[in-house]
This record gives C-alpha cells, sequence and structure tokens, in this order.
C-alpha cells in the first residue's frame, strides 16, 4: 500500500525544476515502453517499473496520477490508450500546482510505500 497522505505532500513541496532533478525526485521507464521503443545512454535498473508496480504518471493530462503497470491496455477518459490502471490522483491540477504540465513517469520512493 502507499502513504499516499506523505506523498502528497511530498509533492505538493516541489518545484517544476524538480521533476528534472534525479536528487528530488526519481524519472522512471516502463519496462513496456522499454521493450517497444528501447533505450539509448545509460539505464540505471532501479528506474525500470515492472508489470505490477505503482509509478506516478501524467494519467489524464496535467496531472500525477498513481497508477499500476498492466499488460492490458485501457482507455482514459480523454480517449488515450494506455498500459496501465490509475489508483490514485495526488495532483488533480500541475499547472496550478508547479505553473506547468509535468509530462512523463517517476518512481515512488521506497519510504512511501508500506
Amino acid at each position: 500500500m502507499i502513504k499516499t497522505n506523505e506523498l502528497k505532500q511530498f509533492l505538493e513541496s516541489l518545484k517544476k525544476e524538480d521533476f528534472w532533478n534525479e536528487n528530488r525526485i526519481q524519472n522512471a521507464n516502463t519496462i513496456d515502453d522499454l521493450k517497444k521503443f528501447g533505450y539509448e545512454g545509460f539505464l540505471n535498473g532501479d528506474t525500470i517499473v515492472n508489470f505490477g508496480e505503482y509509478f506516478l504518471v501524467d494519467y489524464y493530462g496535467n496531472d500525477l496520477t498513481i497508477c499500476i503497470l498492466t499488460k492490458k491496455k485501457y482507455k482514459n477518459n480523454k480517449g488515450r490508450t494506455v498500459a496501465c490502471k490509475p489508483f490514485l490522483t495526488i495532483i488533480e491540477d500541475c499547472k496550478k500546482q508547479y505553473g506547468s504540465c509535468i509530462n512523463g513517469y517517476f518512481l515512488i520512493e521506497e519510504r512511501f510505500i508500506v
């Protein structure tokens, strides 16, 4: 289970720039995307999200939602087909919170996972 209140407090303490600073929040790669598109450069195995694991993503667009990576494809409410299932939206409006959209996959640190 995920400590959603603590995770929300942490995310609300971040600035837009922190999402590209690996010391604040770690970017992630899904195993599904790596299989499809490959990867160039150095890849840390700790940043790979496997099927059944939770991660943060802009699932609906302009949000940060905890999702679980699945092999099954789902359509979100915007009509986009995605290979993850939403668990809980933590930040509903990234433009309001950070001043711009936050795109990409992000790891959920161990300290937020029970």
